[in-house]
C-alpha cells in the first residue's frame, strides 16, 4: 500500500511525548468517565429513567466526540497540534465544571456534549504525533501506552472518585464556599473540572516534531479533504472496513463495561458504588496497566509480522468478553472481582493493535483526517451503542435487581464474536498483502 512509513529513528524525547500525551487523555477519560459513579444520585435529583442516563453517558458525550473529530482531525493535518491539545484540554475541564450546575437532563445533555466537543481534538492530535515522533518498530508499545489513560483514568475515577464521593457524601467540603452546599454529584464533577485545568501545562514537556512527510496543499478545504480521505479508505476497504467493524465492537465493549460495570454490581448486591468503587479501581489500575503494557511490548516484539497485531487484538476481544460477563454472572462480589481481572488485563487492547495498523498503512500526510474517520465510526459505535445496548438488552430481555448486569454480559458476549472475526479477516488480508509484490 502506497504511504506506507519506512521506519525512522523517532524525535528526540519522543516517549516524553507520548507520557505527556498519555496523562492528558488520562483526565480527559476521569471527566468522561466520572459520570457513571453518579447515575443514580443524578437519576433521582433530574428525574431521569435508565434509557434517558445511558443517552448522556454514551449519545451526549459520542455525538460531539464523534462529529467534531472531523474537523479536528482536518486541523491536526495543518496546525501546530501541541497548541490543540492545550486549547482542548482547557475546554473539556470547564465544561465538566458546566455539567456540575445542570438543573435538568436536557443542560447535562449539553454539558456533555461540550466535554466531547473539546476532546475531540486529542485523539486525531496523539496519533499523528505519536506516528510522526516514534519510530515505527515501538509504535506498539507507544500506541499501548497512550491507551493507557483509559485503564487509568477509570482507576482514577472509581478508586479517586469513590473516596472523593464518599468524602463528599460524608460532608467533609461542607465549609468550601460555592461548592460546599451543593449536591455531592454536583460537587464532584465541579471538583474533577477544577482539577482538570492544570494538565494542559503537560503539553510544555515536548516539543513539537517534524512532520514525517510533507502533509500537501494547506489550502485545501476541510470537505475536499475530508472527501480525499474517504476515498482513499474507500480504495482500500479490504483493509479499513474490517479495521473499522473491529475497533468499533471494541469501542462498544470498553464503554458498555465502563459505563455499567459499577452500577450492575451495586443493584446485584445491593451495594452503594463507593463501597464498589476503590477496590474496582484498584483492581483496574494494577491489572489494567499491566495487561496494556504486556500487549504493547507483545506487539512491539511481532511488529514484523504482518497482521499479528490484529490477531492479539482477537485473542483480546474474547479474553475481554470471557472476563466481564463472568463477573456479570458470578454468584457473589468477591467472585465477581477475580473474574473481571481477566476481562480487564485484555480491555482495550482492540484500541492500540487498530490505532498500530492504521499508523503504520495510512499515508503521513492524511493521517489526521483518516484517523477522524476512524474515531468517529469508534465513537459513535462505542460510546453510543455500547451503553445503550446494555440498556435496551436488560430492559427487554431481563428483569430485577440483576438485569444490567445480564444485559451487559450479553453485550459483551455479542460484540467479542463480530470484532474476533473481523481480526481475523484483517489478519489474513494483511498477510496475503505482504506476500503480494508491490
Amino acid at each position: 500500500m502506497e504511504g506506507l512509513t519506512t521506519g525512522h529513528d523517532g524525535a528526540p524525547g519522543h516517549w516524553r511525548l507520548v507520557i505527556a500525551l498519555m496523562l492528558i487523555y488520562t483526565y480527559a477519560f476521569v471527566d468522561r468517565v466520572v459520570l457513571a459513579l453518579l447515575v443514580d444520585p443524578i437519576k433521582r435529583d433530574l428525574h431521569a429513567t435508565d434509557l434517558q442516563m445511558s443517552l448522556l453517558l454514551g449519545l451526549a458525550f459520542a455525538l460531539c466526540y464523534g462529529i467534531f473529530s472531523i474537523p479536528a482531525g482536518h486541523y491536526v493535518d495543518r496546525v501546530n497540534r501541541r497548541r490543540l491539545v492545550a486549547i482542548a484540554s482547557v475546554g473539556w475541564a470547564l465544561m465538566t465544571i458546566v455539567c456540575g450546575t445542570a438543573t435538568s437532563v436536557t443542560q447535562l445533555f449539553i454539558g456533555r456534549a461540550g466535554v466531547g466537543l473539546m476532546e475531540a481534538a486529542i485523539t486525531p492530535a496523539a496519533f499523528s504525533l505519536i506516528r510522526d515522533a516514534v519510530p515505527q518498530r515501538s509504535r506498539g508499545l507507544a500506541f499501548s501506552t497512550y491507551a493507557l489513560a483509559p485503564v487509568l483514568g477509570s482507576a482514577l475515577s472509581l478508586a479517586g472518585g469513590g473516596l472523593l464521593l464518599r468524602m463528599v457524601v460524608g460532608g467533609a467540603l461542607a465549609d468550601v464556599p460555592l461548592i460546599g452546599s451543593l449536591a455531592p454529584w454536583r460537587t464532584m464533577l465541579i471538583v474533577v473540572g477544577l482539577a482538570g485545568l492544570p494538565f494542559s501545562l503537560l503539553v510544555f514537556a515536548f516539543r513539537e516534531p517534524a512532520r514525517e512527510h510533507d502533509v500537501g496543499p494547506r489550502r485545501v478545504g476541510m470537505a475536499q479533504g475530508l472527501a480525499e480521505a474517504c476515498r482513499y479508505i474507500a480504495s482500500h476497504r479490504r483493509l479499513y472496513v474490517p479495521l473499522l467493524i473491529f475497533c468499533g465492537t471494541g469501542a462498544m465493549m470498553s464503554f458498555a463495561y465502563t459505563a455499567w460495570f459499577p452500577t450492575a454490581m451495586a443493584r446485584r448486591f445491593a451495594l452503594p458504588p463507593q463501597q464498589i468503587a476503590p477496590t474496582l479501581g484498584a483492581i483496574s489500575f494494577g491489572v489494567g496497566v499491566c495487561g496494556l503494557l504486556v500487549g504493547g511490548t507483545v506487539m512491539n516484539w511481532l511488529s514484523r509480522r504482518p497482521g499479528a497485531a490484529m490477531l492479539y487484538g482477537t485473542v483480546a476481544v474474547i479474553a475481554t468478553a470471557t472476563g466481564v460477563a463472568g463477573a456479570c454472572l458470578a454468584p457473589a462480589l468477591t467472585p465477581a472481582f477475580m473474574i473481571v481481572g481477566l476481562g480487564i488485563f485484555f480491555l482495550g487492547i482492540s484500541n492500540p493493535a487498530g490505532a498500530t495498523t492504521l499508523s503504520h498503512e495510512t499515508p503521513a500526510n492524511m493521517i489526521g483526517r483518516v484517523s477522524a474517520v476512524y474515531l468517529l465510526v469508534q465513537t459513535l459505535a462505542g460510546q453510543t451503542l455500547g451503553p445503550l445496548a446494555v440498556a435496551t438488552t436488560s430492559e427487554h430481555l431481563f428483569t430485577g435487581p440483576s438485569s444490567i448486569a445480564s444485559g451487559l454480559a450479553v453485550v459483551e458476549a455479542s460484540c467479542a464474536v463480530v470484532a474476533a472475526l473481523c481480526g481475523l479477516v484483517l489478519a489474513r488480508h494483511l498477510r496475503a498483502q505482504a506476500r503480494s509484490p508491490r
